[in-house]
């Protein structure tokens, strides 16, 4: 996807939309066919609803206990969740033609999905990331050591960024680079981040976070 691609936006981690009547939220928008909304995860998703030409309406909600990750454009929607809640396995579905399909990814626990186009898809979650390439699923590990804690963002033409941290490690946080169909580490550092962006149009990413306390904010170009 070139930069200045209008489906690109951030992720400040796992996401969970409520319900029906809580969808607008000042401040996001809608552009290039995608609604940003936060999303808790854990709140049971009971009323998905859709925006179009102005006027949102209810729609059928996936057979998920519950949806903690969702993203769309024009051609479709995904959405993870749990599918057994009791044993914490996740599902992933695909909204198309009116209807969910299920998702064979094979990844255990999914926190965030993020759609670049419809043949570029990464879901990411503590076992690691899974790409969708428009035909199947492929399991894209991160670096040894590592797992990834949901913050995800579309970096454009320079790929995509994610936050993790080291197994057994008592603080800090990695933030990992993914192109070429593989993940790297770009910074290992004491900060603890959270929510990572890239500037519309732009190759700037920001990253925030806290260190010993106070926040911390990290840029790039």
């Amino acid at each position: 996807m070139a930069d200045g691609d209008p489906h690109q936006h951030d992720s400040g981690g796992p996401r969970h939309l409520g319900e029906a009547q809580r969808v607008p939220v000042a401040g996001r928008h809608h552009r290039g066919g995608r609604v940003e909304q936060p999303l808790q995860r854990n709140v049971p998703w009971t009323h998905p609803a859709h925006l179009s030409g102005g006027a949102w309406s209810e729609v059928p909600a996936p057979p998920l206990k519950c949806v903690y990750a969702l993203d769309a454009d024009g051609a479709g929607t995904w959405a993870a969740g749990y599918g057994d809640r009791a044993n914490g396995g996740s599902a992933v579905y695909r909204w198309s033609g009116g209807t969910w399909a299920p998702q064979a990814t094979g990844a255990a626990d999914v926190r965030v999905i993020r759609q670049r186009t419809p043949y570029d898809v990464l879901a990411v979650g503590d076992a690691g990331a899974y790409h969708w390439d428009g035909s199947g699923w492929q399991r894209r590990p991160g670096p040894d050591g590592v797992r990834f804690t949901g913050a995800l963002a579309d970096g454009g033409a320079s790929g995509v960024r994610a936050v993790g941290v080291r197994r057994n490690a008592p603080s800090g946080s990695v933030l990992l680079h993914h192109t070429d169909g593989a993940w790297r580490t770009e910074i290992d550092t004491d900060a603890v981040f959270s929510g990572l962006t890239r500037v519309l149009g732009t190759r700037t990413l920001w990253a925030v976070g806290a260190r010993a306390g106070k926040p911390c904010v990290l840029s790039k170009d």
